[in-house]
């Protein structure tokens, strides 16, 4: 419901620190939302559809996402340089998991 908003004041007010840190913090409370609400359903199993068994439940890929938008907010607004291209870091969770899997095994 924010993100039109947001996105309207980063193509107006382009590379300020306010503009990035509104445009990039509407993400990072939007993800935040839906992690705290994906951990609140995976730990109350009544709270599923019938016949779903959890394999799909990914709490440690959701916490990276959030962390790893809360990193490009921080990086986004404290570096003036850097401003939206701390967005690719959204590049790294998934390399991140692959990586993590990998050792467990």
């Amino acid at each position: 419901m924010l993100l039109p908003f947001a996105t309207e004041v980063a193509a107006v007010y382009d590379d300020e620190r306010l503009a990035i840190g509104v445009y990039i913090g509407t993400m990072t409370v939007s993800s935040a939302c839906l992690t705290v609400l994906g951990l609140m359903v995976t730990g109350r199993p009544h709270l599923r559809r019938h016949g779903y068994d959890g394999a799909e439940d990914d709490p440690a890929g959701a916490l990276l996402n959030t962390g790893t938008l809360v990193l490009a907010l921080v990086l986004g607004v404290a570096v003036p340089a850097v401003g939206y291209l701390a967005l690719l870091l959204l590049l790294l969770p998934d390399p991140v998991r692959r990586l993590l899997a990998r050792r467990a095994r």
